[in-house]
């Protein structure tokens, strides 16, 4: 049978088991104290960067800057953006009159739009209505006999006779 597997051990890692030898002691490193250079009661002061790149002061935290500290704006630096506002006012006022000279011109156009598109229907008299009535009246009246009614009846005919013939010629 042949064996499975074999293990060497050295003199050094005898020694090293045993813990003697050369070895230094492994050290814990201590964490480093810093103190701050401020009070503890006062925040870090922070000195504004001057560039000439940005144009002037650029304030390197300005959320932890005391109220006051940032120096006035020159009003030659504010000129060019007021100058943008107020064209920006006057291009908003053109707008506005100009929408509401546009919506009075759809204003109108919608009302001469209704005026020519719906128009109320003649109001047509209907040819021939007491001829009609009256045949009816007298067929309510005699219910028994009704051949007391045919001079109605011809009166009627021929009154929508003459209405037909009227259509036709006009066209």
């Amino acid at each position: 049978m042949s064996e499975p597997f074999k293990v060497q051990i050295s003199s050094d890692l005898i020694r090293r088991l045993l813990g003697e030898g050369d070895q230094k002691p492994i050290r814990k490193p201590t964490p480093k104290v810093v103190r701050p250079e401020h009070p503890s009661n006062q925040g870090p002061r922070i000195e504004p960067k001057v560039t000439e790149e940005a144009g002037g002061w650029q304030p390197g935290l300005p959320s932890l800057l005391p109220l006051g500290v940032f120096p006035p704006v020159a009003d030659k630096e504010l000129d060019p953006i007021r100058k943008v506002l107020d064209e920006s006012e006057g291009v908003m006022d053109k707008l506005q009159k100009e929408e509401a000279r546009v919506l009075e011109k759809v204003k109108h156009n919608a009302e001469e739009l209704r005026e020519k598109e719906y128009k109320m229907p003649e109001q047509r008299t209907i040819p021939c209505l007491s001829a009609k009535d009256a045949c009816i009246q007298c067929y309510k009246d005699h219910p028994e006999d009704p051949l007391q009614c045919a001079e109605a009846v011809k009166f009627f005919q021929d009154c929508a006779r003459r209405v037909q013939q009227q259509f036709v010629t006009s066209g």
